[in-house]
């Protein structure tokens, strides 16, 4: 499939589809809404599929490299999992990789989109978290805010109304009770812009914000 950028996408669609990808609209609902701005060959369901992450584009290793074994389980497998137990399988996980030989104890988390929400919520949780970078991702409640204790980058989209709407009163949560944090709104990008499987990849926001990133665990981490 030829590989589309997301200027190629009216504004609405990007936006449907994000609320498709985070089940706040059905495919149905996608498809309908898409419609209004089909244009010549460009149908509602082509737009779909051409925004659907394409995972060749991004290929680093061969799935049948006979050094490991791949499977394929769709999203429905997540949608399905217990999501505190998810959390606390995570908080736990911080727990086991202090305990192993490699680690400094100095612990620090990036996350993406669901990533980036686990990565502000794991600052909340986890006093002991020496710096996180979220990327796109869900605020904690601001009443959790005082709890963290971690130094924070947050690196958001700029046209990402889901996201960004919720920034404001995380910035002043975090000013208020004097958290260490930096952040970065990348013009012209659109939520995802550092996923290089979809449409909406952006490679110099993602190659700015990934150096940022291993920049600031430099920092903080070393």
């Amino acid at each position: 499939m030829e590989r589309k950028k997301a200027s190629d996408f009216p504004p609405e669609v990007l936006r449907l589809f994000d609320g498709y990808v985070h089940g706040s609209k059905s495919r149905r609902e996608f498809l309908d809404e898409a419609s209004k701005f089909a244009v010549g060959g460009m149908t509602a369901a082509v737009m779909l599929q051409s925004l659907q992450p394409n995972f060749a584009w991004a290929q680093q290793v061969k799935k049948d490299d006979p050094r490991i074994q791949t499977e394929y389980k769709g999203r429905d497998l997540f949608a399905k999992q217990d999501t505190k137990k998810r959390i606390e399988d995570l908080v736990t996980g911080v727990s086991v990789l202090k305990a192993r030989p490699e680690c400094s104890g100095k612990i620090g988390t990036v996350g993406f989109c669901f990533g980036g929400g686990i990565v502000n919520l794991l600052a909340t949780r986890l006093p002991d978290l020496g710096a996180g970078v979220a990327y796109y991702g869900v605020q904690p409640a601001a009443s959790d805010v005082p709890k963290i204790k971690a130094a924070l980058m947050i690196q958001n989209a700029s046209d990402d109304p889901r996201i960004n709407d919720g920034w404001p009163p995380y910035e002043a949560a975090l000013k208020a009770n004097q958290v260490r944090y930096e952040y970065f709104s990348y013009p012209s990008t659109q939520h995802g812009f550092h996923n290089d499987t979809t449409p909406r990849y952006d490679e110099a926001a993602a190659k700015l914000s990934w150096q940022r990133t291993v920049d600031f665990f430099n920092q903080h981490l070393r």
